[in-house]
């Protein structure tokens, strides 16, 4: 309990140091954005979450007496790491004009390698890369199918990245489910701190997630998720995600949650007042 306490509050810490050093940064006029009422907002905030993975990874291997069941493991490392560059990339060169797997599908098929489509399927091969060590004991087709589960959680969390603190809190609702179900491994609750971290900031508007964070978060919520399932839990997952995925062409998960009270309560937690009235505003007409 202590240990786990210990690292909530180091990962939480390390978060805070992350976001205060590179505040000038996430200010720099060129990735700035304007949000639902045209507030220019740092549109590059997955950084935090990005980097303070790492940042912690690495500060842990130098701290005396910390165990290697302390440390992050290989595959958490390759998936942030792969995850949060390709979110990056969309971010920054990313043609919001092309949405969808259909967008990014038909663009393919026109000779154009969008950075969707590096998206679809970068995210896959990130995974596979990670879990590439557990073949030989698994077997090729367990593996494939936590990588596919993965990378569809992780383009699911990037769907539902619309509005402040939104993927935030199920990124870390997951976490701490996970968390409470089966013993963790002590990193897993210095990254629950640094998510708590991540969703105050995100809530209040300090910045928005951007690709980069909801890949990251989505990623290690898909982490968590595949780590405590068996391989016939992860099928299911695969399937289920696979039709929350391509619901989102045919409706806007903002419409299904502002429809429905409980998960409107829970978008709506949190944010700040001006915030809540443009929903009110936008659900009157």
């Amino acid at each position: 309990m202590i240990t786990a306490i210990t690292m909530t509050i180091f990962g939480a810490c390390i978060a805070m140091v992350v976001y205060l050093v590179t505040n000038d940064l996430l200010h720099t006029p060129a990735i700035m954005k304007p949000n639902y009422s045209n507030h220019a907002l740092p549109a590059l905030g997955g950084l935090i979450a990005l980097m303070g993975v790492l940042i912690c990874a690495a500060l842990l291997v130098f701290v005396p007496r910390v165990g290697h069941e302390n440390m992050a493991s290989y595959d958490l490392v390759v998936i942030v790491l792969g995850f949060g560059i390709i979110g990056l990339i969309d971010d920054l060169l990313g043609d919001k004009d092309r949405q969808g797997f259909k967008g990014h599908i038909r663009a393919l098929f026109s000779g154009n390698i969008t950075t969707g489509v590096i998206k679809l399927f970068g995210g896959p091969l990130v995974a596979l890369l990670a879990f590439s060590g557990q073949i030989p004991s698994r077997g090729y087709l367990p593996v494939l199918v936590d990588v596919i589960a993965i990378a569809l959680i992780a383009n699911l969390f990037n769907l539902l990245d619309l509005a402040p603190g939104r993927c935030s809190k199920y990124a870390l609702f997951a976490l701490v489910v996970v968390a409470a179900i089966v013993p963790t491994p002590s990193f897993q609750y210095c990254i629950i701190g640094l998510v708590a971290i991540c969703l105050v900031f995100d809530v209040r508007e300090k910045f928005m997630l951007g690709d980069t964070g909801a890949n990251v978060l989505g990623a290690l919520a898909g982490l968590a998720i595949v780590s405590i399932s068996s391989d016939y839990v992860s099928v299911w997952i695969v399937v289920v995600t696979f039709l929350l995925n391509l619901l989102s062409e045919f409706v806007s998960y903002s419409r299904i949650i502002n429809a429905f009270l409980p998960l409107r309560f829970v978008d709506e937690l949190g944010q700040l007042a001006r915030r809540r009235a443009w929903a009110k505003e936008r659900r009157q007409h």
